[in-house]
Parts: C-alpha cells; sequence; structure tokens
C-alpha cells in the first residue's frame, strides 16, 4: 500500500469519526434539552420525545415526552428549542417521505412556530 493511499485511508476514519461524534454531540444536546424540559424524563432510563396533536391545525400540535415507565408530558411548540423541534419534525418524515403532502404540511409547521416565536419576541 502506498503511503498515498495510507493517507486516505486515515482521512477517512478520521472523517466517519468525526461524523460519529457530530451525531453523539446533537444526541447529548437533545437529551439535555429535554431534561431541561422536565427533570424526570431519565429517571426510569429512556425517553421518547414526539408531536401530537393535528398537523393540519398548528396551534393544536404539542411536543410530548414519554419516560420509561410510560408516564408523559405535553409542551407548547412555543417553548421547545428549535434544534429539538427540528429534530421532531425530521423524524416525523421519515416515515412519511413518500407523502410529499404531509412532508410540507411539516414544513409548514415548523414556519409557523418560527414565525410565532419571532412575532412573541416583537412584543
Amino acid at each position: 500500500m502506498s503511503n498515498q493511499q495510507l493517507i486516505r485511508d486515515k482521512w477517512d476514519e478520521l472523517d466517519k469519526k468525526y461524523k460519529e461524534l457530530d451525531k453523539t454531540r446533537e444526541q447529548l444536546k437533545a437529551s439535555l434539552s429535554i431534561q431541561l424540559l422536565w427533570d424526570n424524563a431519565f429517571k426510569h432510563g429512556k425517553c421518547t420525545s414526539y408531536l401530537g396533536g393535528n398537523l393540519f391545525e398548528p396551534k393544536s400540535m404539542v411536543f410530548i415526552i414519554k419516560n420509561g415507565i410510560g408516564e408523559t408530558r405535553e409542551f407548547n411548540l412555543m417553548d421547545i428549542p428549535d434544534h429539538l423541534l427540528e429534530r421532531a419534525i425530521e423524524f416525523q418524515k421519515k416515515p412519511n417521505e413518500h407523502n410529499k403532502y404531509q412532508c410540507r404540511q411539516l414544513d409548514k409547521l415548523y414556519k409557523y412556530v418560527q414565525d410565532r416565536k419571532q412575532q412573541l419576541k416583537r412584543g
């Protein structure tokens, strides 16, 4: 194996490790944000989070956290950090990728929340 090939292989390995690190950092950021919303979210192990409500009525949508024993807490989308909302929307889009209409509705939901947050900041 040539030095050039060895360097390329090492570079590829390093690139892969950085991608894994980025993924782990995003997961940690999400976990810490969830814990700030609900301090007992991880008290009984792993928790899950997802969007609930009627997608076609953005005001009805909530962010739900379910802990390891099935207890749930609902949060207004205005109170959710942007990165958590983005993550929940992207997660909800994955199984519905074939449903372009639902994906557009999810994008509209994100825009609606962002617009509302801006309005609230302005007073």
